[in-house]
């Protein structure tokens, strides 16, 4: 059919690796990182959400 994937955007991580390294520890540095921003994210919205339904 000649279609051919092509992705949407670029990641600023590809693979969990940081440009450059192509260590292990590396990918584990960015894995932790990034577990721990989206758990601070999470942390945050559910605090916003707390003070909204605290204020009915």
């Amino acid at each position: 059919m000649g279609l051919e994937e092509q992705p949407i955007y670029d990641p600023p991580f590809p693979d969990y690796n940081i440009i450059g390294s192509e260590s292990k520890w590396g990918a584990l540095i960015v894995g932790i990182a990034s577990t721990f921003l989206l758990f601070v994210a999470a942390f945050g919205v559910a605090k916003l959400l707390s003070k909204k339904g605290a204020s009915k």
